[in-house]
């Protein structure tokens, strides 16, 4: 599967790839000292010389800014489902489900697709999936295109390809590859026109490709920099800037300064493991409890990574409990 990194993959006739769960609030439970319960932890964190070290000095921000419009329309807020209203924007026809579908008795069980965020240069490629390792006949031209886009509308005719399929195989066909420009901050369309003897269109697909500046600007912060103990919980924010979308989960660390360093306060907490999606300009949250933390320094940490850039950050917040 290592070949689909970088595509969509839908499958019809069975479930193939799920993506990410929702963004939104999140919270994390740190128990009262006070609970008896919890007296064995409670007498582990009066000891914060025996505390793991932390992570050392870390930033609260990425980057410097935005300097430059981005290229990316908003209207596209998905990627992978192209809303009709935005789709009749463009000058391609609407789907019809003629050949992509999710009916059983769709000749191309599924297909793949480029899309998202990518990489200036990287590997363009469109595959179909058929029912039968022999081949499922479909006996078309496809129309290939990719277009440069200004918001939505077609700025440039980047390349066009049109390409007879005999027949493609439940193994994957592939039925297009090439590369995308040499060029930053920039946003297309990957179109699939399913043509017909008389080279009318039957059916349409398309992708939409964002090409972003290799950088991220994020903010990790608490709403408010000192605490009581009483104010619990506290409200951690990720704002993400741009130019690329950005992955996080939905756990963190504590550390607190003991001395001149950071420790990590051992604290019993159980996490969801899932993804959350922070798309350019949305912010995430998540509060956390923190009426059991005695008086002092503390900071938040948490792990970010970066669509298309191939990098990950590690940032912290911090905030004062008096």
């Amino acid at each position: 599967m290592n070949r689909f990194r970088n595509i969509v993959l839908v499958a019809i006739s069975t479930s193939v790839a799920v993506t990410l769960a929702s963004c939104g609030q999140d919270t994390a439970s740190i128990q009262g000292a006070d609970s008896p319960s919890n007296s064995d932890q409670q007498s582990h964190l009066d000891d914060e010389a025996t505390w793991a070290k932390g992570h050392g000095e870390l930033p609260s921000k990425i980057g410097d800014g935005l300097t430059d419009t981005l290229a990316v329309d908003a209207t596209f807020t998905d990627l992978f489902d192209i809303k009709e209203e935005v789709w009749q924007q463009t000058e391609y026809d609407l789907p019809t489900g003629v050949w992509f579908s999710q009916e059983e008795n769709s000749p191309i069980r599924g297909y793949g697709l480029t899309t998202g965020t990518q990489q200036a240069g990287s590997k363009l490629e469109i595959i179909f999936f058929g029912h039968t390792m022999d081949g499922e006949p479909v006996e078309r031209d496809v129309r290939i295109q990719l277009t440069e886009r200004d918001g939505i509308a077609k700025s440039a005719l980047i390349d066009e390809d049109i390409i007879y399929v005999d027949k493609v195989k439940s193994s994957g066909t592939e039925i297009y590859e090439n590369t995308l420009p040499e060029k930053e901050n920039a946003a297309y369309l990957l179109s699939v026109e399913m043509l017909n003897a008389d080279g009318e269109v039957e059916d349409t697909k398309l992708s939409y490709i964002y090409v972003p500046i290799p950088e991220a600007n994020a903010t990790l912060a608490f709403t408010e920099s000192v605490y009581q103990a009483s104010d619990s919980p506290a409200t951690l924010v990720l704002h993400n800037e741009g130019p690329v979308p950005l992955s996080l989960g939905v756990d963190y660390t504590i550390e607190k300064q003991v001395g001149q360093e950071w420790r990590t306060v051992p604290l019993e907490m159980a996490f969801i493991e899932i993804g959350v999606e922070l798309p350019i300009g949305g912010e995430h949250r998540d509060d956390i409890e923190i009426g059991g933390l005695s008086s002092g320094k503390y900071r938040a940490v948490k792990e970010v990574w970066a669509h298309g850039i191939d990098a990950s950050f590690t940032l912290a917040a911090q905030f004062e409990i008096k």
